[in-house]
């Protein structure tokens, strides 16, 4: 749970400085921790397409850390 939470603050870290220096490599790191599957944390926004301007445009509810509980 808590290496979850830290891959989705990275996540959130780095589509900032990808807003900054649009980076491929900071790129392909924010769609792997995207694809990753997840067990403790559901994305709040539903992000229906794979389109990485998506990613970047909701990365605050696509990598946020809140969890939910039954």
């Amino acid at each position: 749970m808590e290496l979850e939470a830290a891959q989705r603050k990275l996540g959130d870290c780095l589509c900032e400085e990808y807003l900054k220096t649009r980076d491929s490599t900071i790129r392909n790191k924010i769609i792997e921790l995207y694809n990753e599957k997840e067990t403790y944390f559901t994305p709040s926004t539903e992000i229906t397409t794979n389109n990485f301007d998506s990613i970047i445009k909701h990365r605050k509810e696509v990598f946020d850390t809140t969890m939910l509980i039954d």
